[in-house]
C-alpha cells in the first residue's frame, strides 16, 4: 500500500427508536471491529451512542489511509454484518471520510 495520511471515517447510523440497546449489543456481538481488524490498515474504532434521544449513533474508525477504508467498504464481512444490524436501522446511513491534518 502507498503511504497515506492517517484517515478517519465517521458513519452516522439512524437506529430505530427503542432499539438503541439492541443495536449496541448486536454491534458488539458481531465483533465489527475485530472483523475490520483483519485489514492491516485498520487502526481502531469506536461505537458512539448519542446523548440526545433520536440522534444517530456514530462509528468512528481510524485507518492508515483512505484506501484501507475503501477496502473495508468492499469487504465480504460487511454484508454479513448488515444482515445482523439492518433491522435495527431506520433510514439511510451516511458517512464522511477525513484525512488527518493535525492531532495532539
Amino acid at each position: 500500500m502507498a503511504n497515506s495520511a492517517p484517515t478517519v471515517s465517521i458513519l452516522r447510523i439512524p437506529v430505530r427508536a427503542g432499539s438503541e440497546a439492541a443495536y449496541a449489543e448486536a454491534f458488539t456481538a458481531l465483533r465489527v471491529f475485530d472483523r475490520a481488524a483483519t485489514l492491516a490498515g485498520f487502526r481502531g474504532g469506536r461505537l458512539l451512542r448519542p446523548v440526545a434521544e433520536g440522534e444517530p449513533f456514530a462509528v468512528v474508525a481510524e485507518w492508515d489511509g483512505p484506501e484501507w477504508y475503501e477496502r473495508w467498504l468492499e469487504h465480504p464481512a460487511r454484508e454479513e454484518l448488515g444482515d445482523g444490524l439492518d433491522d435495527l436501522v431506520d433510514g439511510e446511513m451516511t458517512w464522511v471520510v477525513f484525512t488527518e491534518v493535525y492531532a495532539r
